[in-house]
């Protein structure tokens, strides 16, 4: 009776273990398309918008996008990581208090990103005149400042997807706006410059967030 015993349990953990691992496998799989999708046809589209409008043109493409980078990196990591832990540490007890985790993160997301994004359109023609000497960057800035607002919820939603699981959404997403990015970033390069990248690079997030926005409202539904 013990042998049989001891032989149920072991064969138990083996299917569990192999069960853990091909979940890690898939895991792993979609994080990487996501990751890939979004930054690997950002590096394509920007090496077609840099043949596009010249190297002094993509250099103040890049002092907007540095710029953003500088105001996102303080919201969209942090509260990534910290969205994707208190979700999956509150799934296995109360599915139920996740959605009202979520939706005070995303409110306090919301507000610190709108702060700094009024924090730069408000001074961006100080930005551009005074930090970076090119006083044509003023409407860029305040363009890029709806990216910021965007992607830092792209962020905390992809954290909450991160913490139910849900990596094959978050693929799709990431496969969908890449795909996208490409044409749309170099046909507004084409015809606007650094404006219209800019531009584009704004619908972008927006089409980023809602759809992940979907996927989450989903998920929620579903659990």
């Amino acid at each position: 009776m013990a042998r049989l015993t001891h032989h149920w349990f072991a064969t138990l953990l083996s299917s569990l273990r192999g069960r853990l691992r091909h979940d890690t496998v898939h895991d792993v799989f979609y994080v990487a398309i996501d990751a890939g999708a979004g930054r690997g046809l950002l590096i394509i589209a920007m090496m077609l918008v840099a043949r596009s409008i010249g190297s002094h043109e993509f250099g103040r493409l890049n002092v907007i996008n540095g710029t953003v980078a500088l105001l996102i990196a303080f919201i969209a990591e942090a509260m990534r990581v910290t969205t994707a832990k208190q979700v999956a540490a509150t799934l296995a007890t109360s599915r139920q208090e996740c959605g009202r985790i979520v939706a005070v993160l995303l409110c306090g997301t919301t507000l610190i990103a709108i702060a700094l994004a009024a924090l730069l359109a408000l001074n961006a023609e100080w930005i551009a005149n005074t930090l970076f000497a090119e006083p044509d960057l003023v409407v860029s800035l305040r363009l890029a400042a709806y990216i910021v607002v965007f992607e830092s919820l792209a962020g905390v939603i992809s954290g909450a997807l991160s913490g139910f699981g849900q990596f094959k959404g978050m693929a799709f997403c990431g496969i969908f706006t890449g795909v996208l990015l490409v044409p749309t970033l170099y046909l507004a390069a084409r015809s606007h410059g650094v404006e219209g990248v800019v531009f584009a690079l704004v619908a972008n997030a927006t089409l980023s967030a809602a759809l992940r926005a979907g996927v989450l409202i989903f998920t929620l539904k579903r659990k």
